[in-house]
C-alpha cells in the first residue's frame, strides 16, 4: 500500500495493445481495459504558427493530458487511455510518452503517461 501525497479523484482505463493473462502470457484483447485511480491533468496552449523570419501565419491550440498514476501500471507507448475530464467529457487518447518515477531505492513511486 502507498501513501499518496495527492488525492487520486479520477480513474483512467487502460486498454493495452497485448493484455496479459494471469500467468503472464500475452493475449491480444483490447475491447476490455483495466481500470486505475489516477490523476489527470490537462493542459491547453494557444501557439503562432510560423510563416517565416519573424511572422506567423496565425494561431492554433495544442492540447496535451498527463496522467499520474500513483503505482506500478503497464502501460506504454502505443497503448490507449480513457479518462473522464472535470467536464465529465470522456476522452479516449493514445500514449505519447511513458515516464517511471523511481526512489533511491528503486521502487516505484509514481508512472507518468503523456497522452
Amino acid at each position: 500500500m502507498v501513501l499518496n501525497l495527492f488525492p487520486t479523484n479520477n480513474k483512467a482505463i487502460v486498454f493495452s495493445k497485448g493484455n496479459f493473462d494471469r500467468w503472464g502470457v500475452p493475449i491480444n484483447d483490447n475491447r476490455t481495459g483495466t481500470e486505475y485511480n489516477c490523476i489527470v491533468l490537462e493542459n491547453t496552449k494557444l501557439e503562432k504558427v510560423p510563416a517565416g523570419m519573424d511572422k506567423y501565419q496565425g494561431k492554433e491550440i495544442t492540447f496535451n493530458a498527463v496522467v499520474y498514476f500513483p503505482e506500478f501500471v503497464k502501460v506504454k507507448s502505443e497503448d490507449t487511455i480513457q479518462y473522464t475530464d472535470d467536464l465529465g467529457q470522456t476522452h479516449k487518447r493514445t500514449v505519447i510518452q511513458v515516464q517511471v518515477k523511481k526512489d533511491f531505492g528503486g521502487s516505484v513511486l509514481a508512472v507518468k503517461a503523456y497522452v
